[in-house]
């Protein structure tokens, strides 16, 4: 148990292109909204504290303290400022903590194996921040990290800003980081505006590696670096989500007759020897 570490998720975005009066963050995956994927994955990755950044009308939510899970502490990021200033408004929740884990809630198929690697990397580097990234055929849209002659990465770099060169990376960053809490929060403050006002956790990645060190690691499938931000890429998701949940209970020695078409919740559990039927739904917390 990594008691001295706290997670973050920022889910503070207001997501306008799910075109939804719902958060970005509450619409649901495989029965449970992306935030509570992004919370299973923090804790099962060994990490207990959980810390939500909201706006402030979706921090008075029920269902935002649902999603979180028991135990979770609700920090409110009064104005949309940016990942950067959104993480700050989290610090008096962190106090104690050696370092932060940061999730970002739009990132769901992020895997708790690839979290503790991410944690086990920066304990073991000792750098001011750790990165977790992924190699993908088609980066489009997507922040490249940029590396050194030495292999250590030094920047994450927006497509926006990219030229031709930087375009050409495959490696992406998935907005999960593992910051010292020595380091992070006077960095925050340091952190420059960008022409929009607002500031980007992007931007610390460079500045770690100027003035320290910066270290990163790859998630165990380049799925994990999908991020939603609309419906249709919700709905991407959601397949690759099924899939996954497929396949662990087929391993765990349930029969699917035709997974295809069987449907079945993050939270539902169908017993050993269950056989299910073609065009099934096994949906909430039921228990075969």
């Amino acid at each position: 148990m990594m008691d001295a570490c706290t997670g973050v998720i920022l889910a503070a975005g207001k997501g306008a292109r799910m075109k939804s009066r719902i958060p970005k963050a509450l619409h649901e995956l495989c029965g449970a909204p992306m935030l509570s994927h992004a919370a299973a994955a923090i804790r099962d990755a060994g990490v207990s504290r959980v810390v939500v950044v909201a706006d402030p009308v979706m921090a008075e939510s029920p269902e935002l303290a649902a999603a979180a899970g028991n135990g979770a502490r609700i920090a409110v990021q009064s104005e949309p400022l940016g990942t950067a200033d959104a993480l700050l408004a989290a610090q008096a929740a962190c106090e104690g903590s050696d370092s932060v884990l940061v999730a970002a809630a739009d990132m769901p198929l992020v895997r708790p194996s690839s979290v503790s690697r991410l944690l086990a990397e920066h304990t073991k580097s000792g750098a001011q921040m750790t990165i977790l990234t992924a190699r993908v055929d088609f980066p489009d849209g997507m922040g490249r990290v940029r590396r050194d002659s030495a292999g250590r990465p030094v920047a994450i770099v927006e497509e926006t800003d990219a030229g031709a060169e930087t375009l050409g990376i495959g490696e992406v960053n998935t907005s999960w980081y593992c910051i010292s809490s020595e380091w992070l929060w006077g960095s925050l403050e340091r952190a420059r505006f960008s022409a929009n006002g607002e500031k980007y956790l992007t931007d610390l990645l460079e500045m770690a590696a100027r003035e320290g060190s910066a270290a990163a690691v790859e998630v165990e499938e380049p799925a994990e670096a999908m991020g939603v931000n609309d419906r249709s890429q919700l709905a991407v998701a959601e397949g690759l989500m099924r899939d996954r949940i497929r396949v662990r209970w087929m391993q765990a020695g349930v029969t699917l007759k035709d997974p295809t078409t069987t449907y079945i919740d993050v939270h539902a559990v169908p017993g050993p020897d269950s056989v299910v039927y073609p065009g099934t739904h096994i949906l909430g917390n039921t228990r075969i």
